[in-house]
């Protein structure tokens, strides 16, 4: 008999620790239900027939059940982490829209309270560039505030859904920037249309706005 060392293994599922496994030979210890790992090339669905004769002809007696593909246990395996991911997605996408919605009433709001302010630097010489980049400054400095504090606190709570995770760790730098971006993209267009419309006020009617 052979003895050998193996790496340590996922037995259960795809999101457990790697364990320590050991393998007994089945004259050591028996077992009335075997599993028969196969390796083929090509298409695996095409050798099931090829080795259900293979073991028939071993013992006509045994019997191959639940022939199943990689593929297809992979697939049953991430069917409810996929069901999180996309639910999760599904309320990322919604909170973005939320947040976008805010920013723009929140900036909408803060140049309909700064229309005198604005009429004034306007009539004092400030071109419509100057009062562009002072609503964008402005919105655009809460943004990456926000956005900062947001990528200390996802560092933090990332290993909560470390178990929903597979092939990335649970810091991913990539993704985060790209969420980061994301949100800077959208919270720059919500800042831009008031910042747009303010950049229009007439300072005739500004200088008269109560």
């Amino acid at each position: 008999r052979s003895i050998g060392v193996v790496r340590t293994v996922k037995a259960q599922t795809l999101g457990e620790s790697p364990q320590p496994i050991m393998y007994f030979a089945l004259k050591q210890l028996y077992f009335p239900n075997v599993v028969l790992y196969v390796r083929t090339k090509g298409d695996p669905s095409a050798a099931i027939a090829s080795v259900r004769s293979a073991v028939q002809a071993l013992d006509p007696t045994m019997e191959l059940r639940r022939t199943r593909t990689v593929s297809e246990i992979m697939d049953r395996q991430l069917t409810g982490p996929r069901f999180a991911a996309e639910l999760l997605a599904g309320f990322g996408g919604l909170a973005l829209l939320l947040a976008s919605i805010g920013t723009y009433g929140v900036m909408a709001y803060s140049v309909s309270q700064r229309t005198q302010e604005i009429g004034i630097r306007m009539a004092l010489g400030a071109q419509r560039g100057n009062v562009l980049r002072l609503i964008l400054g402005n919105g655009m400095t809460m943004v990456m505030a926000g956005v900062g504090v947001g990528l200390i606190a996802t560092v933090f709570f990332t290993r909560t859904i470390s178990s929903l995770l597979y092939g990335i760790g649970s810091f991913d730098a990539i993704s985060f920037v790209a969420a980061a971006v994301v949100l800077i993209a959208v919270a720059l267009v919500a800042c831009w249309l008031p910042a747009r419309h303010a950049m229009r006020v007439d300072p005739i009617i500004a200088l008269r706005y109560e």
